[in-house]
């Protein structure tokens, strides 16, 4: 049975209706029923994990292992990109509500940005391993071109860096990595993780261990912390003053629900 409260709480958010008097109507929060549709990608992926995994079948090991690569690639590209989606609507919400002098409504992101500090590791597999291998693509990110090591930057005091080539021990570790030769399992789950070649003494780039099984109930309070932020600049916007909004943004009407 899958626990669908990630989905819900944003299923389940009120949003403001601002119409212009030219007839255009902005809704906020931005991109919600997006949003909600790759959320439910998500919770389809840690399903089918469960049930594959729990199957009693002696080719098994064999299926599951292609299956569990399957869904871990497909698990840390949604992940990243649906918090960089996210991430741009908070923006955009943000400078939507300081453009109109609201911005004393906006709640403190530091707790969200404790958390996000776990997603690090899952956008390393992505850079090094799942969207462009390190083999096929050993040209590392740097500070200046990449704007999620910037944010990730941000977020860890500035420490967090890359060199411009990758060396070739990372090269062939993440080769290993994308084809599923490295994988681990237990009772419980598959994962990878940990585990890396050296070629010629030179370390490869350390990769934390992931597993949907294990991560996904972080992911999920994660992304609902996300929505609750969300709820709570909507009822704060209830309370601005309603003559005030109209005149400030030029619109026509102010509607909740």
């Amino acid at each position: 049975m899958i626990n669908y409260y990630m989905v819900d709480s944003w299923r389940q958010l009120g949003h403001v209706n601002f119409y212009t008097k030219s007839k255009y109507v902005i809704t906020l929060p931005f991109n919600v029923l997006e949003i909600v549709n790759i959320l439910e990608m998500l919770e389809y992926i840690y399903q089918k994990e469960q049930e594959d995994f729990f199957v009693d079948d002696e080719d098994r090991l064999l299926k599951g292992s292609a299956g569990f690569m399957t869904r871990i690639i497909a698990y840390v590209m949604i992940v990243t990109n649906l918090d960089n989606v996210i991430d741009q609507t908070y923006s955009h919400t943000k400078k939507f509500i300081k453009k109109y002098g609201w911005g004393q409504i906006l709640p403190s992101n530091k707790s969200i940005d404790d958390k996000r500090k776990k997603l690090i590791k899952y956008f390393l597999y992505r850079n090094k391993i799942f969207a462009h291998p390190s083999f096929s693509s050993p040209a590392g990110y740097t500070q200046s071109n990449s704007r999620i090591i910037n944010v990730f930057a941000k977020l860890l005091g500035g420490v967090f860096s890359r060199p411009k080539t990758d060396n070739i021990s990372t090269q062939v570790t993440s080769l290993k990595y994308f084809s599923g030769s490295i994988l681990s399992f237990n009772e419980k789950n598959f994962s990878l993780g940990n585990v890396s070649m050296s070629v010629g003494g030179v370390d490869s780039i350390a990769l934390p261990t992931i597993d949907i099984a294990t991560d996904h109930e972080e992911i999920r309070k994660y992304f609902k912390e996300w929505a609750e932020i969300f709820s709570e600049i909507i009822e704060k916007l209830k309370f601005i003053n309603q003559e005030e909004s109209l005149s400030k943004g030029d619109f026509e009407e102010v509607m909740f629900s």
